[in-house]
């Protein structure tokens, strides 16, 4: 074994400052020294470690390929060891300085290729110094020998191999490419249309992969197999296996080029089997069913092991696809798939039922045996919610409904939640149960049948217990009285509500009232008898079982009392003629306002007049005839005199003014206001009387009569009629009665011959009853000595406060003795014309009116001459209202023939010569 050494960078530093030493403490005078007989420890700097003995021995050997043995022989090896080299002075021993040395040998393989490394140590060299040290140069090891290593390069295919354990050391030459594995390999099943993937990689000689990229061959032969690779370069390929049972062979061979030299690997070959998945058996545990029961599939397949197996069932009639839970287990190098699934229908009809089974790859289908799917039976309680009585059996029908169900059924019980459960075990189809509940309440029953497919129905019955109905008699709360409210009020319990009932009494045709309950408790009734006496009142109810029950009074009806009177028939709001009769009525009512018509009690009428005096009069009452006076004006009413409660009278009175009617007695039950009654005279019917004569001359008179209506009431206003009859026409006058100062009233009947024959005057009231007449008055004698013609006029003036209107006026308007007569008398024909027009227009008007309403506004000077000559003549009549004034209006009947001669100074005198005669009252009107 050769060796050689090199020094390191640490050590050539420790030479350079030992040399520096030597130079200053010159060389030894004895030259150069032994080495010292000790080793120096080691210094910072130096070798590390322990020191390590001869380190390694092994072999060389060749691992797969082709290489001869021989190779391994003469193999020359490199390795590397350090040494720890320490410079010390002498004496003393002290260490100069210290350095780790590598040093490098080789070694060659022997002829079975076996080798060993050993290391021998330099010995110590010293030189002496200036001043007499020595320093000597030791060194100490070996340390880290590295693990020999050919120097040379591996054949051509082959890498080096190198394992170390401790000192031993095994090299080898390695066949980069030494064969081939495929995965998986052996003899593979495959399922039928599966993939299976195949990796290929080359190795070496030692068994790990090889750093070479080889080239690799597929092959596959086989009827129906397809293979992929995706490339020479790739050690993966995909086989497909057919969908028939199939045996082929996969064929794999890897190959590289190595400096020129071509490796190849022995060909791998793969036996495949492809083998398709078959069903065994399909089957169903049932085929008739309900709807919602479920059936049961069993299904057995074999097919290729290890794949994953799945089933799914399709149920039919639009039932929704069932994956089924498989199971598998290997035998006789295929795998048992044995799967069940639970199918169930929501809808009735006829199912095709089929199955497939599947791996992924290889599936089969089946067809199974069709399902009869009926609707899932359903019960139906008779009634639907049935309420019966306590105590007493409440019936309750079971049925399956139509169509639902496989018959026959097996026969069904009821759990009346009340007491045991009763079972009929007939097939129906109806099955009746009759429990009993002893108290009232509500109960939940629970009922159930099964069906020929063991299918069971149920059905809750929510069964209502009431207790028996009944009715308490109607009690009133107070006393029956005719045509009063009575309030009546009955008890209703128990019984199937809600409930309907009715009212009905003797005294009523028809049903006094009728409604429905929803509750137990009380039911009132307002009932108002209309008659007095015994009154049956009946109480019929009838609850929704169809149970009637019927509670009945009879009441004592008593006469209702009248509480209130009232004055239901008043006078009339005019005045009433004296002499004709007012009707007046008063109602008794009783405390509800109901007519009280078994009301009578004696009473008095009294009849008075203004400032409370006694005023004569009658009364009659209706249907009983004329009241008997009690004197006073006062008139006893008998019990009789009452109709229905009411006392309907005619009052007449017998003197006019404001009157009062009052109806008073002990016995009435209200205190009434007397009514007042307006009666105006008659001025229709009149009488004269106490004739005052002022002129009796024979073809004129002036008499101031007394007159009254015919029960002596003064009548002012009351018109008379002065009718005068000649040979050649007839002429009416009015005159107007007016007041005297001692309350009474008076007329002027005045009266003149119109011509100078013979005529008669009749005086006549406005209801055509003469009252004067008819006077004869003599014809004018022949020659001078007649009556004058403006004394005539005069006394044709109506009295009082017309003619002294006219008069007045008639001396403001004095005639001018210078008018011409003519042109007077045109004008008097041409103002009588315009005033008669003007009456028409307007109706009644006062002198005052006239003038206001003339064309122009301004009234000519000679209105009232043009007035008076129209009253004087009888075409225009006075009416004097109530306020006092005169209206002139237009009078009824003839117009006389018209006087228009007016001498002033004539009809002043012989107003003069009526004043004279005279007095007050009797005076003419001024």
């Amino acid at each position: 074994m050769a060796v050689h050494r090199s020094g390191t960078a640490a050590w050539a530093l420790a030479a350079v400052a030992v040399a520096s030493l030597l130079a200053v403490v010159g060389p030894s005078a004895h030259g150069s020294v032994s080495a010292p007989s000790f080793v120096a420890p080691a210094l910072v700097g130096g070798c590390a470690g322990a020191t390590e003995s001869d380190p390694f021995h092994g072999t060389l050997t060749v691992e797969g390929g082709s290489v001869p043995a021989n190779a391994t022989a003469g193999v020359p090896l490199g390795y590397a060891y350090w040494l720890n080299q320490s410079i010390v002075e002498q004496p003393g021993d002290r260490i100069l300085a210290s350095s780790c040395v590598e040093e490098n040998g080789t070694v060659s393989t022997g002829a079975n290729g076996s080798f060993a490394v050993a290391i021998t140590l330099p010995g110590a060299s010293c030189s002496r110094g200036v001043g007499g040290a020595s320093f000597c140069t030791v060194s100490s090891g070996p340390y880290r020998a590295t693990v020999p290593t050919p120097t040379t390069a591996p054949p051509t295919g082959y890498a080096l191999g190198r394992q170390v354990n401790g000192s031993s050391v095994a090299l080898s030459w390695v066949d980069e490419l030494a064969r081939l594995v495929v995965s998986p390999g052996g003899s593979i099943e495959v399922a039928a249309g599966a993939p299976r993937a195949f990796a290929a990689v080359g190795t070496m000689g030692n068994g790990t992969p090889s750093p070479l990229r080889p080239t690799f061959s597929w092959w596959l032969n086989g009827t129906g197999w397809n293979l992929t690779a995706p490339g020479a370069a790739s050690g993966a390929a995909t086989v497909v296996a057919p969908a028939a049972s199939a045996v082929a062979p996969l064929v794999v061979v890897a190959s590289a080029v190595v400096d020129g030299v071509v490796l190849a690997t022995p060909a791998v070959t793969v036996n495949l089997t492809s083998i398709p998945t078959e069903l065994e058996y399909a089957e169903l545990n049932r085929t008739s069913i309900d709807v919602g029961e479920p059936v049961l599939v069993s299904v057995a397949a074999v097919g290729a092991p290890g794949y994953s197996y799945r089933a799914t069932v399709d149920p039919g009639l639009s039932a929704a696809p069932v994956d089924a839970s498989c199971a598998t287990a290997p035998t006789n190098g295929t795998d048992d798939v044995d799967c069940t699934a639970r199918v169930t229908y929501a809808t009735a009809g006829t199912a095709d039922p089929s199955v497939e089974v599947t791996n992924g790859y290889s599936p089969v289908a089946a067809t199974m045996a069709a399902v009869t799917v009926a609707p899932g039976p359903e019960l139906a309680a008779t009634p639907a919610a049935p309420v019966g009585y306590a105590g007493s059996p409440v019936a309750i029908s079971l049925a399956p409904i139509d169509g639902t169900g496989t018959g026959p059924f097996t026969g069904a019980c009821l759990a009346s939640g009340a007491g045991p459960t009763t079972c009929a075990p007939d097939a129906g189809p109806t099955w009746t149960f009759e429990p009993t509940y002893a108290d009232p309440g509500s109960y939940l029953a629970r009922a159930w049948a099964l069906d020929a497919t063991g299918a069971n129905a149920s059905l809750s019955v929510r069964v209502t217990v009431v207790a028996p109905l009944s009715v308490a008699p109607p009690w009133p709360t107070e006393n029956a009285t005719a045509g009063a409210p009575l309030a009546l009020v009955s008890q209703v319990a128990g019984g199937a509500l809600p409930a309907r009932f009715w009212w009905n009494a003797s005294d009523v045709v028809g049903t006094v009232d009728t409604g429905s309950l929803t509750a137990d408790g009380p039911l009132a009734l307002t009932f108002v008898p209309s008659t007095a006496g015994e009154v049956g009142l009946t109480l019929t109810v009838v609850d929704r079982l169809g149970t009637v029950v019927e509670a009945s009074t009879t009441l004592v009806v008593a006469v209702p009392a009248a509480t209130e009177l009232r004055a239901v028939t008043l006078p009339p709001p005019g005045p009433v003629v004296v002499g004709t009769g007012a009707t007046v009525a008063w109602q008794a009512f009783t405390v509800s306002g109901t007519p009280a018509a078994t009301f009578s009690a004696d009473a008095e009428i009294a009849l008075t007049g203004p400032n409370g005096t006694a005023d004569a009069g009658w009364v009659n009452a209706s249907g009983f005839g004329p009241l008997p006076p009690l004197g006073g004006g006062a008139f006893q009413v008998p019990v009789g005199a009452w109709q229905d409660g009411a006392l309907a009278v005619t009052v007449t009175f017998a003197r006019s003014g404001a009157m009062q009617v009052a109806l008073a007695g002990a016995s009435l039950p209200t205190r009434l206001p007397p009514l007042a009654v307006e009666v105006a005279p008659d001025d229709a019917r009149l009488v004269l009387s106490a004739p005052d004569v002022v002129d009796a001359g024979l073809r004129t008179n002036a008499t101031l009569w007394r007159v009254a209506d015919r029960f002596g009431d003064a009548v002012p206003g009351a018109a008379v009629i002065v009718e005068t009859a000649t040979a050649g026409a007839e002429a009416d006058r009015i005159a107007r009665a007016f007041s005297t100062s001692a309350g009474g009233s008076a007329v002027w009947v005045n009266w003149s011959d119109p011509g100078p024959g013979a005529a008669t005057v009749t005086i006549v009231d406005a209801a055509g009853e003469v009252l004067l007449g008819p006077l004869a008055v003599p014809a004018l004698p022949a020659g001078p000595g007649g009556l004058s013609p403006v004394l005539a006029l005069a006394l044709a003036l109506p009295a009082g406060l017309v003619g002294a209107a006219v008069a007045a006026t008639v001396r403001r308007r004095r005639r001018d003795p210078d008018d011409d007569p003519e042109a007077a008398l045109a004008r008097l024909a041409e103002g009588r014309s315009e005033v008669v027009a003007l009456v028409r227009r307007r109706g009644p008007s006062t002198v005052g009116e006239l003038e206001r309403s003339w064309e122009d506004g301004r009234a000519p000077p000679d209105l009232a001459d043009w007035i008076g000559a129209l009253v004087s003549d009888g075409t225009l009549g006075a009416i004097v209202g109530s306020d006092g004034v005169a209206r002139f209006a237009l009078a009824p009947g003839p117009v006389g023939r018209p006087r228009v001669d007016v001498d002033a100074a004539a009809f002043d005198d012989g107003l003069a010569r009526r004043a004279a005669a005279t007095e007050d009252e009797r005076a003419p009107p001024d």
